[in-house]
């Protein structure tokens, strides 16, 4: 049997954590999941909704919706 030695952040993306995420204004949001839809409501966790959505040149996207009293975000 042969093991094999691993590293902590095998199996993860490579981050740049000097590299924000985009931001997007909100009404491409708004546009993008149809006024965060019922229908395109994908999954809800302790932090709030999570909607599908699709920006205009056609990339799917996730968005999270924080809840009032999640305490994340601006």
């Amino acid at each position: 049997m042969k093991l094999r030695r691993t590293t902590p952040d095998m199996g993860q993306r490579n981050h740049n954590e000097d590299q924000a995420p985009p931001f997007f204004d909100i009404n491409t949001i708004l546009a993008a999941t149809n006024n965060f839809s019922v229908e395109n409501k994908i999954g809800e966790g302790g932090f709030g909704p999570v909607y599908r959505g699709k920006l205009p040149h056609g990339q799917e996207i996730a968005v999270k919706r924080l809840s009032k009293t999640s305490k994340q975000g601006i």
